[in-house]
């Protein structure tokens, strides 16, 4: 099958597409057929060497988390899916695979595609939708009528959040380029406010805030935030010092690293989402996987909006 892999940590162009093998299918696992995946920062710390201590030197290593494709075989034991189902899914954090034409995944971390969208726009949610679920849902427990700040409101976790958050019932204040106030009108916060602004000035008595730009914001978000306030950042390959070092920053708040897990369950959560467009990804370009390179190189130099998913192909 062609996967793009890489041989060595480093820039995007250490990524070739190459044959190698079909996965071997286990008990408990589905072979998937992929038509699509999509990008996320994971990817590229993952190409970079961030997790070299989890991975070492398990060259050629396939990179990609995300998954929408159809079940072509059912391994023993699992029984929840049909042959021809269309799914999408997250890959666990230590088995990376996404960006190939075939993929063995657990069958409990799977759910089947909402109808209404295509493998492109299905393939953008697992990693990112997961992320803004189990974060706001799992680690702030947001309740209706809490305010809740989303620094990065446009970005491909954001934007789930946004959306997410108003389900919740919660009041949502955006921070975002104002270049993508064509998405930022679509998810309808409660307010908008300039990220090139002086901002981090104002005064505010958030419930949440979740930071997806990084860059030590949590230093500048003290004064945001309630007492009892949950602070949310995105630094998961930090996430030893990064906790340590904010729970000394920040007393009496409550500081997260945002940790998430594969779920078949909350997927369900998302599709049902979807299909009653409470939740709309939103594609800002597809790329095929031949030209993966020059995807991650738009990815990581260009300020986009949404997700860039990655055409498979046959």
């Amino acid at each position: 099958m062609k996967a793009g892999l890489i041989y060595s940590f480093g820039a995007p162009e250490v990524i070739k597409i190459s044959e190698i093998g079909a996965p071997q299918l286990r008990p408990g696992c589905v072979l998937i057929k992929v038509l699509s995946s999509s990008i996320n920062l994971m990817d590229f710390e993952l190409r970079k060497g961030a997790f070299k201590n989890n991975f070492g030197n398990e060259f050629p290593l396939v990179l990609g988390y995300d998954i929408a494709g159809i079940i072509v075989e059912n391994g023993a034991g699992a029984t929840k899916f049909e042959i021809g189902d269309p799914v999408f899914c997250r890959l666990n954090d230590s088995t990376p695979g996404a960006y190939a034409q075939f993929a063995v995944v657990p069958e409990e971390t799977i759910a089947l595609k909402p109808s209404n969208i295509s493998f492109y726009e299905a393939s953008t949610i697992p990693m990112a939708g997961l992320t803004a679920l189990q974060a706001l849902r799992d680690m702030a427990g947001l309740k209706e009528g809490q305010s809740v700040l989303i620094n990065g409101a446009t970005t491909g976790i954001g934007h789930f959040a946004v959306q997410i958050a108003n389900v919740f019932g919660a009041e949502v204040t955006a921070v975002c380029n104002l270049k993508h106030q064509n998405l930022i009108d679509e998810l309808n916060p409660h307010e908008i406010i300039d990220i090139n602004s002086d901002w981090f000035n104002m005064k505010g008595q958030y419930d949440v805030v979740f930071d997806l730009e990084g860059n030590n914001n949590f230093l500048k978000s003290m004064h945001l935030m309630k007492s009892d306030g949950v602070y949310l950042a995105n630094q998961y390959y930090k996430t030893d010092t990064f906790h340590s070092f904010i729970s000394i920053i920040i007393p009496g708040n409550n500081p997260k690293a945002v940790l998430t897990i594969p779920s078949g369950k909350d997927l369900e959560i998302l599709a049902a989402l979807v299909k009653t467009d409470m939740l709309i990804p939103w594609v800002e370009a597809v790329f095929p996987l031949d030209a993966i390179t020059h995807a991650h190189n738009f990815a990581e130099t260009t300020s986009y909006k949404g997700k860039i998913a990655i055409d498979i192909g046959d």
